[in-house]
């Protein structure tokens, strides 16, 4: 009984730590400049991004197994989210950033501030906002900042509490889904991002949104990957993060809206890009690459959601303040 009253707990703590610590935490955004890496080649570091998350998971599995404790597998998917995260949310990029063997731009060890000044966030390098700057890294050719991870997974399962309390209600899925989009939107457009670090990130809503998928595949839909095999929680297959991972991970391509503030300090930063997105080999190969795959690949709900609002003249379409407009506009 002590047991459970202690496995109740941590949970509990858990919950209240991604409602109350982590919007503080985020004073503090992690951000990234993922035009840092035109032209650049990244090694791809899919396998050992996978075996390390893995590794977590098949521990957390060990664990579970040699208890003598029934759980129900939302138990044990809260039990992966808690050691996935690390407890708070940035361990995961901040284990991805320390370890020399994952390629990144820049390379390792550059420190954080020769990675500022190289960077569209140079004028304020001695920002409290902008000291946690994320490398970028690839997965499955994917170019993208770190801090993705730590959305993945520490947002993701935000998002995933909230779905498991709108189907206990009896909700409708994409109801559901429209609801977590939502939450996305306010806090990149909060703590997260705007009022923070004056970035509001759409390629840290798609993040979260994946993690989201991720975590609720682990119990539902119609192969879980959890299951019982004699009496043991089993997963039924790996994790791999490049069933996940698309193009709209890459904030250059898929563009972040900074606030007024922000944009007057980046946008004389970002305009020399504009020629190099036209004329530089390596970045028209990887955009041609991503055009690709999109065109292959199935939207989730919370992409064509946000693509509806901006349809429909709500306040995100600010493209004004978006690379893309900047290019475009010097063109005209």
């Amino acid at each position: 009984m002590l047991q459970k009253f202690h496995e109740i707990l941590k949970i509990t703590l858990f919950i209240l730590m991604l409602f109350f610590i982590l919007p503080i935490g985020d004073l503090c955004a992690e951000e990234t400049d993922n035009f840092l890496s035109w032209g650049e080649k990244i090694s791809d570091s899919s396998e050992i991004i996978n075996k390390h998350f893995n590794q977590i998971i098949k521990h957390r599995l060990d664990k579970i197994n040699r208890s003598i404790m029934n759980r129900s597998c939302w138990r044990v998917a809260m039990r992966i989210a808690i050691d996935t995260n690390g407890w708070i949310e940035t361990n995961t990029s901040k284990w991805i950033n320390k370890n020399s063997e994952i390629d990144r731009i820049p390379r390792y060890p550059t420190s954080q501030h020769e990675y500022l000044n190289k960077s569209i966030y140079r004028e304020e390098n001695k920002s409290k906002f902008l000291l946690n700057s994320c490398p970028t890294i690839n997965i499955n050719g994917i170019y993208f900042g770190s801090d993705k991870i730590s959305h993945f997974f520490g947002m993701g399962i935000v998002y995933f509490m909230s779905y498991s309390r709108g189907l206990r209600k009896g909700l409708d899925k994409d109801d559901i889904y429209e609801k977590v989009t939502n939450l996305g939107l306010k806090s990149e457009m909060g703590l997260a991002g705007l009022k923070s670090s004056g970035v509001l990130s759409y390629a840290d809503i798609e993040a979260n949104f994946q993690g989201l998928l991720f975590f609720e595949s682990l119990c539902l839909g119609d192969k879980p990957y959890l299951d019982v095999v004699d009496g043991e929680w089993v997963m039924t297959r790996d994790l791999d993060l490049r069933d996940y991972v698309n193009p709209y991970f890459d904030e250059t391509y898929y563009n972040s809206v900074y606030s007024p503030k922000r944009w007057t300090l980046v946008k004389q930063h970002l305009l020399p890009f504009c020629d190099k997105k036209k004329n530089n080999l390596e970045v028209i190969e990887r955009f041609n690459r991503y055009d690709k795959i999109i065109k292959n690949m199935e939207l989730n709900f919370s992409h064509k959601y946000i693509d509806r609002l901006m349809l429909d003249g709500d306040t995100l379409s600010l493209d004004e303040r978006t690379f893309n407009s900047l290019c475009k506009s010097t063109n005209e």
